[in-house]
């Protein structure tokens, strides 16, 4: 609920999907739960990334073979990630946003 909370206040209308924690699935960095939402909206593992602030973030990604940006605001902050090599950071919302919004497969970043 949080999870949704907070895109839909800061990022409204940019994301098909956001989640957080769910009992049905393992906790991240397996990337089950990640990868059911790719199933239930057929995405294509190369046009879709997952937005975290935490190095369990980036990891999950990386598990699910999709980009991964790191947001430095939030749980961890960049230093908890940087060593993980995310492959794009954004610094604060309107970077998110920019971000996902020039990318050449915008409408699949989700």
């Amino acid at each position: 609920r949080q999870v949704k909370e907070i895109v839909n206040t800061l990022l409204p209308g940019l994301f098909e999907c956001a989640n957080g924690f769910s009992p049905k699935f393992p906790h991240k960095p397996a990337p089950d739960a990640l990868l059911d939402i790719v199933d239930k909206f057929n995405l294509d593992l190369s046009k879709t990334a997952l937005v975290g602030d935490s190095v369990i973030d980036i990891q999950t990604a990386k598990n699910a073979n999709i980009t991964s940006v790191g947001v430095t605001w939030g749980f961890g902050g960049k230093d908890s990630f940087v060593d993980f090599l995310p492959d794009f950071v954004a610094d604060d919302a309107e970077q998110l946003y920019n971000l996902v919004k020039r990318s050449p497969s915008a409408t699949d970043v989700r």
